[in-house]
């Protein structure tokens, strides 16, 4: 960069730069790197949420109490995280349209998860009403099983896969 005597100076030099598009590429990436949009911040943004969400506790049962989605580093919470991960490489290396494969990975490993949760809840409540059936347990099994509930971890995950599908979505109709 060329030395100055003036701010004058400075300011006509760099009105120079801006208006050839040529030399306009010190504005995006200069020597404090590269600039981030409003698309790569959605993502970023969706990045951070859905990790925050992973830890959050994603399950509520009686005996258990809460219990989070990444557990005890079962393989559907590491998928997640895997997905954050490579989200984010994704971004720094200017590859967004890899997010509708991370974004999708994610909603898919999350909703299929959802599915599982939700089938083994009606599984386990329609053995324990034939197990159960005459027996005066039954009430307090069934109060038991009625309270299990998904906790905040659920909407907060939806939210951090939805911003990163969002930014896809934002760099598809302006890739620039």
């Amino acid at each position: 960069m060329p030395q100055f005597h003036n701010k004058e100076e400075y300011e006509e030099w760099k009105a120079s730069k801006i208006s050839n598009p040529h030399t306009a590429s010190f504005i995006k990436e200069g020597s404090h790197g590269r600039v981030f949009g409003t698309k790569e911040k959605i993502g970023f943004a969706g990045i951070g949420i859905m990790s925050i969400g992973i830890f959050l506790p994603f399950v509520k049962a009686p005996v258990l109490g809460s219990v989070t989605y990444f557990g005890n580093g079962e393989a559907d919470g590491i998928m997640l995280l895997v997905a954050a991960v490579a989200s984010l490489v994704a971004i720094l290396i200017d590859k967004m349209r890899w997010l509708w494969m991370t974004g999708g990975w994610a909603m898919f490993t999350f909703v299929l998860s959802i599915y599982f949760f939700q089938s083994k809840i009606y599984e386990i409540k329609g053995n324990m009403g034939k197990t159960l059936a005459g027996n005066p347990v039954k009430q307090f099994v069934d109060a038991l099983s009625n309270s299990i509930q998904l906790e905040v971890g659920v909407p907060v995950l939806i939210i951090g896969i939805l911003l990163i599908l969002t930014s896809a979505y934002i760099n598809a109709k302006n890739p620039n």
